[in-house]
């Protein structure tokens, strides 16, 4: 089914601009005043109003369209494509194009979109493609499910799953011969046995403007989130990674790992149970400055909640940072940093570990896990962490 709207025209210009366009020709035209002929500007000709177009999917429907690729293909700028409640098996959404994906549903009812093998579940190009995609699910297969290469890219209360990380109540999807579901009672994680490969990431930023707000992210081998090092392109292009109001949980690495040259906001996210807890250590004070300054001896500890090792400005505010094998790690020494009234508590080994002295801090709640007397291990020889962070356990410890 397609229905038509009609969007508002920037250039209503009122009775004046509709005698320009009833004008008949582009001719000046001949006119006096006072007596005296006088020649009048051409008219001009306006375009019409812009129409977008609405595409109704529904799964097993008796419309038009059963997939969302077959309303993408086409779909124009500015069009909306608008999904019924459904599991829709789709070869990758390739958008180049400025559209909107969405559904009206919520909760268990939004839309499941999964793929199988080497394809994402969705990706963008084109520095001119603005998508906006809301209240969708997205399951992937064994590459990045969501790939944003350029343009403008926002996702709102929408979830991205790894198919080792599905709640038990989706295990409903897992149908086709390679993946087999076993069914556990109550909330909590499925237990499934795939043959295929889980992404390294599950959401890949190599440039553009992302924005992802109120969103689930779980799963990953390397990343949740990552934001990769060609995402550098600051001066040629939209830039920037907002990250708002997510759940960011369960890679087997790193919850957000950044390592591009972009500016990067975090407010008010929870990214808690990342990384391997088993194989992460403590660190502690040691009296060898140069063993210290070997950023080596802390990248390998089992992962952290967020990993920064970019080039860019990183604003980590309100956030909750819990229960991962480490909290915060900072890296490197061109990285401007703003850490202010967050949580990072309950993690297992070490809660932030700084090796960049462009850091401004205050208000955070920092707790060190049990073993160890660091809260804070500040490698730098500035010395830039202070009293004003609150700690329940725990020390700075600055080498």
């Amino acid at each position: 089914m397609v229905t038509m709207t009609q969007k508002v025209s920037r250039l209503a210009l009122g009775a004046v601009a509709a005698a320009l366009v009833a004008a008949p020709s582009m001719v000046a035209a001949q006119s006096t005043f006072g007596g005296q002929p006088v020649t009048l500007p051409p008219a001009v000709e306006y375009a019409a109003p812009k129409t977008t177009t609405t595409f109704i999917v529904e799964d097993g429907g008796t419309g038009r369209y059963q997939k969302i690729s077959q309303a993408l293909n086409e779909a124009k700028d500015g069009d909306v494509i608008k999904v019924h409640s459904g599991v829709y098996n789709e070869p990758g959404l390739l958008i180049d194009k400025s559209v909107t994906i969405m559904s009206d549903e919520q909760g268990d009812r939004r839309p499941i979109v999964r793929v199988s093998g080497k394809k994402p579940c969705l990706s963008q190009i084109g520095r001119d493609v603005d998508t906006f995609v809301a209240n969708m699910v997205f399951v992937a297969g064994s590459e990045s499910c969501i790939v944003v290469n350029n343009g403008e890219f926002t996702m709102r209360d929408s979830a991205v799953f790894d198919t080792d990380n599905l709640p038990a109540r989706m295990g409903h999807i897992l149908s086709d011969e390679r993946i087999t579901y076993a069914p556990v009672s109550g909330a909590g994680k499925a237990t499934v046995v795939s043959t295929g490969q889980a992404p390294a990431q599950l959401v890949e930023v190599n440039g553009g403007r992302v924005d992802l707000s109120g969103n689930i992210v779980h799963g990953g081998t390397q990343a949740a989130i990552a934001i990769s090092k060609t995402a550098n392109n600051m001066g040629s292009g939209p830039s920037g990674v907002t990250l708002s109001r997510n759940v960011i949980q369960h890679s087997k690495l790193h919850g957000v790992l950044i390592d591009g040259s972009v500016n990067v906001n975090f407010v008010s996210n929870v990214i808690s149970d990342n990384g391997n807890k088993n194989s992460a250590t403590v660190r502690r004070r040691n009296n060898n400055r140069k063993s210290n300054n070997q950023a080596a001896t802390d990248e390998s500890n089992g992962g952290y909640g967020i990993y920064n090792v970019g080039y860019g400005a990183v604003d980590i505010t309100s956030n909750q940072v819990l229960s991962n094998a480490n909290g915060i790690y900072l890296g490197d020494e061109s990285s401007h940093v703003s850490l202010q009234g967050n949580i990072v508590t309950g993690n297992k080994a070490n809660a932030i570990v700084v090796r960049t002295s462009l850091v401004s801090q205050g208000g955070n709640n920092v707790s060190a896990p049990r073993g160890n007397s660091c809260a804070i291990i500040d490698h730098t020889t500035a010395g830039v962490f202070s009293d004003r962070d609150r700690r329940s356990s725990g020390k700075v410890c600055r080498n």
